[in-house]
């Protein structure tokens, strides 16, 4: 093995390492947020949050943007329907598609579960220096891009 792979595989250990450590911190930071009582689980607070973003949009399209299964966000609608969060209209121009929206309740209960989300980021935010939150910003846009595509 040459010095200039050994240097590349031990970068690559390095970096591994880093990302195993944030994915880990990552997760029980996002443990230890459900873990108190919240009005919304986190599947359904993705998928109201998709909703919230492209209102009107058909269960496969709110599925699809909250990064889950068709059959998983009808269960988790069904519920959320039941709590009075969501309502669930057929669509006029396509008899299979039925069209979500939040209710009146629904936009209280999401816009009370985002303020908790914001309060956190802010405090993330804080911690970081002026220099270190422009680099975090284009390092974790460029993850976003490189992610998506593995």
């Amino acid at each position: 093995m040459s010095a200039a792979e050994t240097v590349q595989e031990t970068d690559l250990e390095r970096f591994t390492e880093a990302w195993d450590a944030f994915a880990k911190a990552l997760r029980r930071a996002r443990s230890r947020a459900w873990q108190q009582p919240a009005p919304l689980t986190p599947a359904q607070y993705h998928l109201l949050l998709a909703l919230s973003h492209e209102p009107g949009l058909g269960v496969g399209d709110m599925a699809a943007a909250a990064g889950c299964t068709s059959p998983t966000a009808s269960r988790i609608l069904d519920g959320l329907e039941r709590d009075g969060v969501v309502a669930r209209v057929g669509s006029t121009e396509d008899r299979r598609r039925t069209i979500v929206s939040l209710t009146a309740k629904g936009k209280r209960v999401l816009s009370r579960q985002r303020r908790k989300h914001d309060q956190k980021k802010q405090r993330l935010y804080d911690q970081l220096s002026p220099a270190e939150r422009r680099q975090a910003e284009a390092l974790l846009r460029r993850l976003a891009e490189v992610v998506a595509d593995l």
